[in-house]
């Protein structure tokens, strides 16, 4: 007989082997997943980088240059062709996954718990921002997911830092940002095993074991940056100067990284939420710090001092573990919202304090347990239900506006592509020369200004033809084949255009297409560069 087992039977065992808990969050964030960002996954909402990078998806962001030397290996599996459903749905999985490696990190398994815990990692603002670059937006969700592993490796086995050090050196090799989520973890995962009761010296032990695989994660992958990209790095958000921030600008640094979280909740920084959530935001500090201290009080911690301070000074590292990645980029360039997904570990942490009080209220038969924490407790619960419902509109919001942008981008292109070959004697070979920026009347916060709530969100494009990449929206979109160029003020003098320009108005004003020199010519607008100055 065989001792090949079929592949019926194979599944049937390893399924019984998933805890339930694991099972409902990972079901559940890809059933939410799909509700949130059905609609980035049916139409296509590309923005400037997606225009470049469609059909090559590692030219824009996957280079060795920008230090993503593995982001080529998870696109493998999606292609190089940059398409909604499948990056979107391939990107909903890699988080359902880290839903469960995070749930199993910290500790929540009330199915309740599990649901919201699916919830907030998967629509976080962050994802829909990551989205708008739905071309490498799966890739990096798969490094969310190696980071999270990489935690869940080094926290559950003795020497799963082995396997946890490769894990984050390949995660940091598709999208830097994501170290801040195994740092937020693994201090996290520290805090919620000392309010369990945990001796100080062994939470210290293996917090210096987590700090060590943090750090010989990091070293590794500047070694390897260094070994593919050489000094070629790009200079965008500071990655040409990565493992050489000065000793002198950290504490402007971690003041920043402390401020960033306050700007993000509280100001609305990038207004991914809506204005109004702020107060949300405050009750849920307030209620969450409340059942914070009241297992201080339930495990009697304060009457080891040593408990005390350590719990006090894991407290004080946790936002900045998780927003590390402020440091990371230094003081000239602020991390924009596509970086900044660690910060979904706050509310996850009061999810995994609800979790926690739950099982202490369980073993006490003190009478306040039996009315504030179940309060406490529906309160939270509630609260990050609404962030989550806020989330998902919010979500929908920016795509919406983001379809609009699409469809009054693609109006105004083919109005313009109908003028440039109505030109007399055009044959379809001219180069397109279009001078400075289209006005902002094209704009569609010109014709929509309600939506100028959404200005600042990272990933959304206000206008489509002053984008950098507009030359291949009108290849892909509009089939012209022309070759567009924008050019400085230096080509112009060179082609003895300077005077010609300058006389022609502005688009969509009658004579601002014309054909010169066997080109043709589009004034926008008075915008070109001149590097004489």
């Amino acid at each position: 007989m065989s001792n090949i087992p079929l592949p019926s039977i194979t599944c049937d065992s390893l399924w019984k082997k998933i805890p339930f808990y694991t099972k409902l969050t990972f079901l559940s964030a890809v059933l939410l997943g799909l509700l949130a960002h059905a609609f980035v996954f049916t139409n296509f909402l590309p923005n400037h980088d997606v225009f470049y990078s469609m059909f090559n998806n590692l030219r824009t962001d996957g280079g060795t240059w920008s230090g993503r030397w593995f982001l080529r290996f998870p696109k493998i599996i999606s292609s190089v062709f940059g398409m909604p459903w499948v990056n979107g749905i391939l990107g909903i999985l890699y988080l359902a996954v880290t839903a469960c490696f995070i749930g199993s990190l910290l500790r929540v398994k009330t199915p309740i718990y599990c649901v919201l815990l699916a919830a907030l990692i998967v629509v976080f603002p962050v994802v829909a921002a990551t989205h708008f670059y739905i071309h490498t937006s799966d890739a990096i969700f798969f490094a969310a997911m190696l980071s999270s592993l990489a935690v869940h490796f080094t926290v559950r086995y003795r020497f799963g830092f082995c396997a946890g050090i490769p894990l984050l050196v390949f995660s940091l090799g598709i999208y830097q940002a994501y170290f801040a989520l195994a740092a937020g973890l693994f201090v996290a995962v520290l805090l919620l095993d000392a309010l369990r009761g945990e001796k100080a010296k062994c939470t210290l032990l293996r917090g210096v074991r987590y700090v060590i695989t943090l750090g010989a994660g990091m070293a590794i992958y500047l070694v390897t940056v260094r070994l593919t990209a050489g000094n070629n790095l790009t200079t965008y958000q500071g990655i040409n100067t990565m493992g050489q921030i000065p000793l002198s600008d950290l504490p402007t640094l971690i003041v920043e990284a402390y401020m960033y979280v306050i700007r993000y909740f509280r100001w609305n920084w990038y207004g991914d939420h809506f204005s109004s959530m702020r107060y949300l935001f405050a009750l849920l500090a307030m209620l969450s710090g409340g059942l914070f201290c009241g297992l201080v009080i339930q495990k009697r911690m304060y009457r080891n001092l040593g408990n005390l301070l350590l719990l006090g000074l894991l407290l004080l590292l946790f936002p900045l573990a998780f927003n590390v990645v402020v440091i990371m980029n230094g003081v000239h360039h602020p991390p924009h919202l596509v970086m900044s997904y660690g910060l979904v570990l706050a509310p996850v942490f009061c999810l995994a304090l609800l979790e926690l009080a739950g099982a202490e209220t369980e073993k006490s038969k003190k009478i306040w347990h039996g009315y504030a924490v179940p309060i406490i407790s529906w309160s939270v619960a509630l609260s990050l239900a609404v962030c989550t419902f806020g989330y998902w509109v919010r979500t929908n919001q920016a795509y919406f506006k983001q379809h609009l942008v699409y469809e009054q981008g693609y109006a105004f292109s083919n109005t313009l592509l109908t003028r440039i070959q109505s030109l007399e004697d055009y044959t379809g070979e001219e180069e397109i020369w279009l001078i400075g920026n289209a006005s902002t009347d094209f704009s569609v916060h010109h014709s929509a200004p309600a939506l100028e709530v959404l200005l600042p969100m990272t990933g959304i494009i206000h206008s489509i033809p002053q984008t950098y990449s507009y030359g291949y929206f009108l290849r892909y979109f509009l089939g012209n084949v022309q070759e567009i160029r924008r050019p400085h003020y230096g080509d112009l003098r060179e082609m003895g255009l300077v005077e010609i320009v300058e006389g022609m108005p502005f688009y969509p004003a009658d004579g601002s297409i014309l054909r010169v020199h066997n080109r043709i010519v589009v004034r926008f607008s008075t915008n070109v560069y001149d590097p004489a100055h």
